[in-house]
């Protein structure tokens, strides 16, 4: 029976850098605020944050905060872009 040496500090290393990357991003997804759309910029911005976030599972951190902004977007084109519902056939 072979005994294989484990250097523990390999792996290590390599799941604290992970670790690390996941505390920094949550940490800065934290960090920004979610505002109400206000004018086109915002939107624009809210836009792009919606892209980013797609892959979010939900429940989560990300997740939520897509659900947040997707309802803002909806609210903001409602308001400023209705679509005409009545039948005009």
């Amino acid at each position: 029976m072979a005994i294989t040496a484990i250097h523990p500090g390999e792996h290590l290393a390599e799941e604290l850098t992970e670790l690390e990357m996941s505390a920094v991003e949550l940490a800065r997804q934290l960090s920004m605020k979610i505002r109400p759309i206000k004018n086109n910029r915002d939107y624009r911005e809210a836009l792009k944050e919606i892209d980013r976030l797609m892959d979010a599972r939900p429940n989560t951190p990300e997740g939520d905060r897509l659900d947040v902004l997707v309802t803002f977007v909806e609210a903001w084109e409602e308001k400023h872009w209705p679509i005409d519902s009545t039948d005009r056939v």
